[in-house]
């Protein structure tokens, strides 16, 4: 199903002219197109982008008029913790795991809506909630979890319960290792005779 939207003010792009995004210092250079058009293809990945001037497309079943607003692409957030956003940090430890999963779909719909389409959860039980977003169940932005937290010894995940937020504390470079490497299968048996023989 192909959807166009037209009458947006300014539509900002990371290319300009279809040429690919030029890189200086670290920031992208960004093309604003005014009075733009865009033609969403069925795949959900944006076809085209045109000026309302040059757009000659035939009027699609799906159109949504942009209301002369601004349109730019969505906003990454590469240091997110869905499970530790909305509630406090006494009752992160207390809560009930349901109502605490509650409170991160709830602000998973709040993160998409104010334009963060990806975020990289960086540690906590976060796969719940992105497999229900990946199934529709909940709206909110893609995610890409870390996992399990690693902290020193006393350090910010260390009193969080484990059914909550489960880490591991590390305070030597072997037991980093190890503790970075626990999910892994085979890292698990090398872990466990690192131990063994030291």
């Amino acid at each position: 199903m192909a959807l166009l939207i037209t009458n947006i003010g300014q539509l900002v792009t990371l290319a300009g002219d279809n040429t690919r995004p030029r890189w200086r210092g670290g920031m992208c250079d960004l093309h604003i197109v005014n009075d733009g058009c865009v033609l969403i293809g069925d795949d959900g990945r944006v076809n085209q982008v045109m000026t309302s001037s040059t757009h000659r497309m035939s009027r699609l079943d799906h159109m949504i008029d942009g209301g002369g607003r601004t349109l730019l692409p969505g906003l990454i957030d590469a240091h997110w913790h869905a499970m530790l956003v909305r509630p406090t940090p006494a009752s992160a430890l207390a809560a009930d795991i349901g109502y605490t999963n509650l409170l991160a779909g709830a602000e998973a719909t709040d993160t998409l809506m104010r334009g963060f389409t990806t975020v990289r959860d960086m540690g906590g039980p976060a796969f719940g909630l992105k497999r229900a977003i990946d199934e529709g169940l909940v709206a909110g932005p893609r995610i890409f979890p870390s996992g399990a937290i690693i902290t020193v010894t006393g350090g910010h995940a260390t009193f969080v319960s484990s059914s909550n937020c489960p880490g591991s504390s590390a305070d030597r470079r072997r037991e980093w290792r190890c503790s970075a490497r626990a999910w892994s299968p085979t890292a698990r048996t090398r872990c466990a005779y690192a131990r063994a023989s030291s």
